[in-house]
């Protein structure tokens, strides 16, 4: 048996030895898929085939990064707000954006032009590829999903990114994630990685709830929030935005950040562009996911669903009967078996609707009609308590 072993060992030490070497060797000499290797031998076509794709997708990456680097830019913001004793406390900033089109809005994330306070910028500066800067305005912003748009006023003729769409992202796709990581002299940072999941549900620290997130494990870091995550095609597939650095447990985390959908941001931008802000129900609660493991005590017959953590008063929940402890299953024809197939249903609706809520109190299936109202501007810090979001 050990002999077996052993020769098995050599072949294989001996086969991987060969296609090193043919490999590297392609790397290094001509095209043709028949090329003499250092014994005179011809490589395998596959190697040179394997060679020449990796350096047309290390060209493309570089092809890619020319092409949208001038639709990328660099954002400041500078405020004032008062420190623990009253005094005027000077504030910067600094994230990423993307030009949206010709006339000088971008696209950026709700936290790069909002203080931790909900304060905004008393400034805020742009900066294009090229070098010129720009004074920059607020169009409109909106916290829930953490995206605002700003609008200069260009003097020269601007570069727009190219939108994709989210049905063409797969997972396993190289991206590119471009931004000012950490404020660097010298222009964006690019880094590369690939599409490492589709659909996650992520609550950012500030409150937003992430829908059908992208995650990447291309490198994202302070100063990147705001650029664009691109495809291999040059296309714009999301906002780079959060970075999960360690667990709730404190153990660290590598190659995990999150970007927000191009169709959410196409779908809130033209919003924004056209009313200023969104509007969007409202249910008057704060939730939090149920594990399974719970419902199974419960006997409750459910994947999963959401538990009422707090209640606006007022609000359509409350007015409806709702309680904190009520774990929701369904609201109208959905059902909701997490955080974010909540609020995936709540962006669907209008406010004025009502929908038909069903859940449980202690082991008792129940169900009623609530009236939506319409989100109010600070719903995301209304009773939330650790890992909730509000609704």
């Amino acid at each position: 048996m050990w002999h077996y072993r052993f020769r098995s060992l050599l072949a294989s030490s001996l086969l991987t030895l060969g296609l090193v070497s043919a490999l590297a060797f392609a790397a290094c000499g001509g095209g043709n898929s028949t090329a003499p290797s250092a014994t005179g031998s011809p490589l395998p076509a596959f190697a040179t085939g394997v060679t020449r794709a990796l350096a047309d997708d290390l060209a493309s990456a570089a092809d890619i990064v020319e092409v949208v680097r001038p639709a990328v830019v660099h954002i400041q913001t500078e405020a004032v707000s008062a420190n623990a004793f009253g005094q005027a406390s000077p504030q910067t900033g600094v994230g990423t954006g993307f030009i949206l089109d010709k006339q000088g809005n971008i696209v950026t994330n709700d936290h790069v032009v909002s203080l931790a306070s909900g304060v905004r910028p008393r400034s805020i500066t742009v900066t294009l590829s090229s070098g010129e800067t720009y004074s920059a305005t607020i169009v409109g912003t909106d916290p829930a999903t953490d995206l605002a748009v700003i609008k200069i006023d260009p003097r020269t003729d601007l570069t727009p990114a190219r939108l994709g769409s989210e049905s063409e992202v797969r997972v396993g796709d190289t991206v590119l994630a471009i931004g000012h990581a950490l404020d660097l002299t010298g222009g964006p940072t690019v880094t590369r990685g690939v599409v490492s999941a589709r659909g996650r549900t992520v609550t950012e620290p500030g409150g937003a709830t992430l829908t059908d997130a992208i995650q990447t494990d291309a490198a994202i870091n302070s100063g990147n929030s705001g650029g664009p995550l691109v495809a291999a095609d040059g296309r714009v597939i999301g906002v780079n935005t959060l970075v999960q650095l360690r667990t709730d447990s404190g153990i660290p985390v590598q190659g995990i950040g999150f970007a927000i959908t191009v169709d959410t941001v196409k779908s809130i931008s033209e919003e924004l562009l056209r009313t200023g802000k969104v509007t969007r129900a409202f249910l008057g609660i704060s939730f939090a996911d149920v594990p399974r493991s719970f419902l199974t005590s419960r006997t409750i017959h459910a994947k999963g669903a959401v538990s009422i953590t707090s209640i606006m008063p007022g609000s359509g929940a409350a007015n409806a009967g709702l309680q904190p402890g009520d774990i929701i299953v369904q609201l109208g024809d959905q059902i909701i078996e997490n955080n974010g197939a909540l609020t995936k249903v709540l962006r669907q609706v209008k406010p004025g609707t009502t929908v038909k809520v069903v859940y449980y109190r202690g082991s008792t299936r129940s169900e009623t009609q609530v009236t939506l109202t319409e989100r109010p501007t600070q719903a995301s810090n209304i009773g939330r308590g650790k890992g909730s979001s509000a609704a």
